[in-house]
């Protein structure tokens, strides 16, 4: 697994949604501990943030660390069913 600081480079943000564009969901190390949340680059100002399942935001700048989500190997998978993004 690849860490990366979020100074350095962000998610890509490329999904639409009526507010802005968010990411895959990802890895983010915040205060010490580990979240699943994807990053959303809301319109119009373009300031992004990180936003749990629950909703909960983190400030990009106050992430130490992210890390995409490895997909599960595709010998595993049911052949009719795609993983999880």
């Amino acid at each position: 697994m690849k860490w990366i600081r979020p100074q350095d480079e962000l998610p890509e943000a490329k999904y639409s949604f009526s507010e802005g564009k968010y990411s895959d969901n990802v890895l983010i190390c915040h205060d010490g501990a580990f979240y699943i949340a994807h990053l959303e680059v809301l319109r119009p100002n373009g300031y992004p943030i990180f936003v749990s399942p629950d909703g909960d935001c983190y400030d990009f700048e106050e992430v130490i660390c992210w890390a995409p989500i490895p997909k599960p190997p595709k010998e595993w998978l049911n052949d009719e069913e795609e993983p999880p993004a």
